[in-house]
């Protein structure tokens, strides 16, 4: 999950990709054997990593934070005359990698940590398959951009790997907003990649993705190519002759420019032509004020859903 710490625009410069990819699979290895050794000598911690050599100028043995993370992959890359974990990679591209290690330092260390005991990670660890919780709801509201984008990469991740495992059941409905913030029409990124597959080969698993975008020209095509319904609403001039929208009919078009607050067109399989719906009020309150209405209102509110 090493890679969802960087954007693609960060991976497409120079071979920063290619050095991101050596480190993921060096650091498995790694926490493969960290692994063997909590079980051998019955460690209380087991998310921390523990190593042969020292490392820094503490010498420390175990790698406990993201901060501890940053200062082993210093001294690997840059810092060590054996330059293993370089590879055939120039050291610029380690040192960039580096500089963007530090810049989202403050944003990432607090969901990456290794000083939890095996109880804590159980408690806090999420089973995207558990059937008892029907519902789960990630708030992602007061991170960051860089850290909501790996918390969605890692979630993701983990579902997909889970599915692949168990099989297509229990259905899996992932809901996410600002698709083409994840998935962006231009670019690569370990994120964007792991939605194509779910879009390809989710619904085989079990995963049906249900995502919403402001423009859906500025999502991959193959994301949007694989969509099997379609909800639109109001639409900028522009952006309804993009070829995204070629389901609809001219006059939807031409309709879409003027829609208002809750209507919208939706394309679906069993219907060739695209529907224009109309949802009603919410039949429940949404703030305090909407609780304080009178009787006749209430009424009225009850009225236009019998209606609907």
């Amino acid at each position: 999950m090493f890679g969802f710490l960087f954007g693609g625009e960060d991976l497409e410069r120079g071979n920063l990709g290619f050095l991101v990819s050596g480190i993921t699979e060096r650091l498995a290895r790694l926490a493969e054997d960290s692994d063997r050794h909590d079980k051998q000598s019955h460690c209380k911690f087991g998310s921390d990593l523990i190593l042969d050599e020292s490392y820094g100028d503490d010498e420390k043995y175990r790698i406990e934070s993201f901060r501890d993370l940053i200062k082993f992959l210093e001294y690997q890359l840059i810092e060590q005359e054996d330059k293993g974990w370089l590879g055939r990679n120039a050291s610029a591209t380690a040192e960039a990698l580096i500089r963007r290690l530090w810049g989202i330092v403050g944003d990432i260390e607090h969901l990456i940590r290794g000083n939890l005991t095996p109880a804590e990670i159980a408690k806090y660890q999420i089973d995207p398959l558990d059937i008892s919780c029907q519902l789960s709801i990630v708030d992602l509201n007061k991170l960051s951009g860089k850290a909501q984008k790996f918390v969605v990469g890692v979630l993701l991740q983990k579902l997909f790997t889970e599915k692949e495992k168990r099989g297509q059941n229990p259905i899996v409905f992932i809901v996410l907003d600002e698709l083409n913030k994840y998935a962006p029409r231009e670019g690569k990124s370990p994120i964007k990649s792991l939605l194509v597959e779910i879009a390809e080969r989710g619904r085989s698993l079990g995963i049906i993705l249900i995502a919403a975008q402001q423009t859906a020209s500025e999502v991959e095509r193959r994301v949007v190519g694989q969509a099997a319904i379609r909800v639109v609403g109001r639409l900028d001039s522009a952006e309804a002759e993009r070829p995204e929208y070629n389901f609809l009919t001219g006059a939807c078009r031409k309709r879409s420019l003027l829609l208002k607050s809750g209507s919208m067109f939706i394309h679906q399989p069993e219907v060739p032509t695209p529907l224009l719906v109309n949802f009603p009020f919410p039949a429940y309150a949404t703030r305090k004020t909407e609780a304080a209405r009178t009787q006749a209102e209430i009424d009225r509110l009850e009225a236009d859903l019998d209606r609907f």
